[in-house]
């Protein structure tokens, strides 16, 4: 999230993921619904990740990235072929 400084975060989540993310402060904004194409309903959720971030770094130290980490992740190839 760093990457695209982002305060917020959206996410369309099924039912079972909903318990996981619940401890770090993520907000319903719509009821379970069906969509075609997509075997299990889900529901969209949101959060705000300048409060979340420390804790969801703490317990999941893996989402942390460095600044060459995102560059490959999230900019075009020729971009990238310049860091390495």
């Amino acid at each position: 999230m760093e990457y695209f400084k982002a305060d917020w975060m959206l996410a369309a989540i099924r039912i079972e993921l909903k318990r996981f993310i619940r401890s770090f402060g993520v907000v319903s904004l719509s009821a379970l619904r069906s969509y075609p194409g997509l075997h299990t309903p889900v529901a969209l959720v949101t959060i705000d990740y300048r409060v979340a971030r420390e804790q969801v770094h703490r317990r999941y130290p893996f989402f942390q990235s460095d600044g060459t980490e995102q560059k490959i992740l999230f900019e075009r190839r020729s971009a990238v072929s310049e860091v390495s």
